[in-house]
């Protein structure tokens, strides 16, 4: 792959990151014909992928960051809560993203009297 121009870098990442492709002309200064041409070259394809990659890690890092903070809310509710009912369903939440509580009718029977309780 040939070395792209900083403006192919910067096209690449608008649209990975969802900007149309006449936004990514007009920002550029650019024809929106321009950029359809290079969305068909290999080598801005390759750019392309690339970019979604980084993205791609960028969001997975993000939510990681998140799962950890989800999981303190929910252990406070846990140990924190009042309601019964609260504390159940905190605790199914963690069994269930684990794997160890799946979707079945029964586990929705007993969300549904969890719910009404």
């Amino acid at each position: 792959m040939r070395e792209v121009s900083p403006q192919h870098r910067k096209a690449a990442v608008m649209l990975v990151s969802g900007v149309l492709c006449k936004d990514v002309a007009q920002t550029l200064g650019l024809s929106a014909q321009t950029i359809s041409a290079w969305r068909a070259e290999p080598d801005f394809q390759c750019v392309l992928q690339h970019e979604q990659q980084i993205l791609l890690s960028q969001t997975r890092d993000q939510a990681r960051a998140l799962v950890v903070e989800a999981l303190a809310e929910v252990r406070l509710l846990m140990k924190e809560s009042k309601s019964d009912s609260i504390r159940l369903r905190a605790a199914l939440e963690i069994l269930k993203g684990t794997g160890i509580v799946g979707h079945t009718p029964q586990n929705h029977r007993i969300w549904r009297s969890i719910d009404q309780a």
